[in-house]
């Protein structure tokens, strides 16, 4: 409680300056403290650990010290515009309480990521076997493929693989669940040959944990990468084609992906379908 006192007066102190050019005196900044802490405690709950929890106690800290300094004696005998910071109106003070709270919410929800959401599922992933080629912008061949799908016991496995011309290998294969919205369980990619800068084995679970293993080209020195991150439910690696085509009409969706460079980042990634095809199946 006292450090949301703390973090309650602090906006209350801002708030005067704002709207008056100065505090309201360490009571009164205090005593919108008392409103900030109610709201901050109840309603936003403790923030544990915070870096930002110091943000109320310093700046309260640098108000007490200008309090005092106006309310010194000094060598006449006169002290600092006592009255002036002591007589403040009723109005002015519920005005800059309620800035305070504004700025308080501001600070509080500010730092806070947007909660992910999964994507809802529309249409159900079955067995496929697609036959794939991949061009150029020019419309050259350079690579054939397969794009294999296959149910797992509850989940969906799906791989898509390709031959390029030169002998390189690209192999990526993702297991996801669809119980109402689409989840990605695991995720495996190989890329191999002189199309890659580099030989890459990739591999990650739903429970952060991952494995980057790479092999330089030129001198074939091999480096192993493995930890845990915290992954959001909207991790989609393997998924972009099928979660967007799950997307309704003019509806987009900002989800996340792991990129790994070979250190993994999060990264976000926003699907707006553009216009409509027919396509022939079967």
């Amino acid at each position: 409680m006292p450090r949301f006192l703390l973090n309650g007066a602090a906006p209350v102190s801002v708030a005067g300056r704002v709207m008056k050019g100065r505090g309201f005196g360490v009571l009164g900044n205090n005593i919108g403290g008392v409103v900030g802490a109610l709201v901050g405690r109840f309603i936003f709950g403790f923030r544990g650990g915070d870096p930002e929890a110091r943000l109320g106690a310093d700046a309260l800290g640098r108000s007490v010290d200008r309090e005092r300094l106006h309310n010194r004696t000094w060598p006449s005998g006169r002290r600092g515009s006592v009255g002036a910071h002591t007589c403040f109106s009723v109005r002015s003070f519920t005005r800059a309480t309620a800035l305070g709270l504004l700025v308080l919410v501001t600070v509080l929800l500010g730092s806070r990521p947007l909660a992910a959401a999964p994507v809802p599922v529309r249409f159900v992933e079955g067995a496929t076997h697609g036959f794939l080629l991949l061009r150029t912008v020019d419309g050259a061949l350079i690579a054939s493929g397969d794009l294999l799908q296959v149910d797992r016991g509850g989940g969906v496995e799906s791989r898509m693989v390709f031959h390029f011309k030169d002998g390189s290998l690209f192999d990526e294969t993702v297991v996801f669940t669809q119980q109402r919205v689409f989840t990605m369980q695991s995720y495996r990619l190989v890329q191999r040959g002189p199309i890659f800068a580099e030989d890459t084995e990739i591999s990650f679970e739903r429970t952060g944990k991952y494995r980057v293993k790479t092999k330089a080209r030129k001198d074939g020195r091999e480096e192993v990468l493995d930890g845990t991150l915290d992954l959001p439910p909207d991790v989609y690696n393997g998924l972009v084609l099928t979660v967007a085509k799950n997307l309704r009409k003019g509806a987009s969706e900002t989800v996340h992906l792991v990129a790994f460079t070979p250190t993994p980042r999060l990264i976000q990634l926003e699907l707006a379908p553009s216009g409509e095809h027919k396509v022939l199946v079967g």
